[in-house]
């Protein structure tokens, strides 16, 4: 299964298990503040590294790909991977 009809059944499956488990990163102290602070921490530290432009980046565990896509944002090439 390739091209789009592979991302809407990629998309469906996500959006099942997202709202089967909606509520959990109240239990595990996810909260937008808290992730907003990690996210500027981490690029903080990427950026303290001065990584040549465009650096391929690996982000392992990457969910929904908040930390993937802000890295892409600031220059870089991000593979962001997730069971």
């Amino acid at each position: 299964m390739a091209g789009p009809e592979f991302e809407k059944s990629w998309q469906a499956r996500y959006d099942q298990w997202a709202e089967r488990y909606r509520e959990d990163y109240q239990i595990a102290g996810w909260s937008h503040e808290g992730l907003s602070r990690r996210l500027a921490l981490v690029l903080r530290l990427i950026n303290a590294l001065r990584l040549k432009p465009r650096s391929l980046l690996l982000d392992l565990g990457a969910g929904p790909g908040t930390y993937t896509r802000a890295i892409a944002n600031i220059g870089h090439r991000c593979l962001g991977l997730d069971y």
